[in-house]
C-alpha cells in the first residue's frame, strides 16, 4: 500500500516530467526502478508477517498496552495458550491504628486485572476484546497456530471448581467473525469449555485450588489441541448454547424426540463443518431431569450424517 507520503512524492516527480519526459530517459527509468524495488521490498515486509515468537511476546504487551490487563503466552505443538488471569472486582480496603502519636495505615487496592464479572461486565468485554487481538496477531502471523485456547480464570478463590477455556480453530478465524462478536457462526465455532481445577488431597482447611494466586498458569495441563478435541468440545458447547443462552429461541416443552432430533442436527452440523470423520459411532442419551433414559441410542456415522430429523415450528412461549 503506497502512503500518502508516497503519493505526494510520485505526484512532485510527474510534475517535474521525469516519468513522461523522453529527454529524461535514463533517469526515469531509474527512479522507476527506485520505486519499484521500494514496493517491492515494502509488500515483501507485509506479506511477511510476524513469527510465532513475535507472537508470543506482542499479544502481552498489546493487552497490557490497550487494556491494562496482564496474559502470558506458551505454545504447546500447534497450539498457543494465552492464559488471563483476574479477580473478581475492583475494591480498596484500609485498616488503620494509633500508636501513641503514630498513625499506622494498613491499605488492600485491587490492581491485578481487577475486572468485575457482574455488573458492569467488564470481563465479558475484555475477554472479547483479547480474543480479538487473539484473532487479528494469527491472521499476520506466518505459519501460525492452528489452534488457540484462552483461559480465563479467577485467582483469587481458594475454592474455585472450574475456569473458561474458549478454543477457536485457524480455518475458522479466515473464513468467519471469529471473536469479533459473539452471535452467529463465528461465536458457535468458538468452543467454550469448562474446565474443572484441580484440588490437591488434604484436609478440607488446607485444601485449596491449584489456581488460587497462579499468575503465570503453571497448574494449566497445556497440551496440542487436535481436531478430534476440538469437534468433541465444540459439539457440548453448540448444545449448552442453543438450550441455555439462547433458551428462548426454542420451545420449552420440547419431547424426547425433538431434543434427540435437536441434538443429531448439532452433531451432523459439526461432522459436515470441518469433514469430520474419525469417529465410528455415536451414541446419545438423554439424561434430562424427569426425562432420563437408561440406555444409549447407537449410530454408525454414515447413518447419522443421512440421518433426516424433524422440524420444529412452534416458537418459545416467551
Amino acid at each position: 500500500m503506497i502512503t500518502t507520503k508516497w503519493k505526494r512524492f510520485l505526484r512532485h516527480l510527474a510534475k517535474r516530467g521525469l516519468w513522461y519526459n523522453t529527454k529524461n530517459m535514463p533517469k526515469q527509468c531509474f527512479i522507476w526502478l527506485w520505486v519499484t524495488l521500494f514496493l517491492v521490498s515494502n509488500g515483501c515486509a507485509v506479506s511477511a508477517g510476524i513469527t510465532r515468537g513475535g507472537f508470543l511476546s506482542i499479544l502481552p504487551d498489546i493487552c497490557k498496552s490497550k487494556y491494562q490487563t496482564r496474559v502470558t503466552c506458551k505454545e504447546i505443538g500447534d497450539t498457543v495458550w494465552v492464559y488471563l488471569p483476574y479477580t473478581p472486582g475492583r475494591s480498596g480496603l484500609a485498616a488503620s491504628k494509633e500508636e501513641g502519636n503514630d498513625l499506622y495505615v494498613e491499605y488492600q487496592v485491587a490492581s491485578f486485572n481487577p475486572y468485575k464479572v457482574i455488573e458492569p461486565p467488564e470481563l465479558k468485554f475484555l475477554v472479547q476484546k483479547v480474543l480479538g487481538e487473539i484473532r487479528k496477531l494469527l491472521l499476520q502471523t506466518r505459519n501460525p497456530y492452528k489452534f488457540f485456547v484462552l483461559v480465563v480464570t479467577d485467582i483469587s478463590s481458594r475454592i474455585n471448581d472450574y475456569e473458561d477455556w474458549y478454543i477457536g480453530y485457524l480455518d475458522d478465524l479466515r473464513e468467519f467473525p471469529v471473536c469479533i462478536d459473539f452471535s452467529g457462526e463465528g461465536h458457535r465455532r468458538l468452543a467454550w469449555h469448562r474446565q474443572k481445577i484441580e484440588v490437591p488431597a488434604g484436609s478440607e482447611e488446607q485444601a485449596k485450588a491449584l489456581s488460587y494466586g497462579d499468575a503465570e498458569g503453571v497448574h494449566i495441563r497445556y497440551h496440542n489441541i487436535t481436531l478430534r478435541e476440538f469437534v468433541d468440545k465444540q459439539i457440548k458447547w453448540r448444545i449448552y448454547k442453543e438450550f441455555t443462552l439462547e433458551y428462548n429461541k426454542t420451545p420449552f416443552d420440547l419431547t424426547a424426540e425433538e431434543k434427540k432430533d435437536e441434538v443429531i442436527k448439532i452433531v451432523q452440523t459439526v461432522f459436515k463443518a470441518y469433514n469430520f470423520k474419525e469417529y465410528e459411532n455415536i451414541y446419545l442419551r438423554d439424561s434430562s431431569f424427569m426425562d432420563e433414559h437408561k440406555t444409549w441410542a447407537g449410530y454408525k456415522r454414515e447413518d447419522m450424517e443421512e440421518y433426516k430429523t424433524g422440524r420444529i415450528i412452534r416458537k418459545p412461549a416467551f
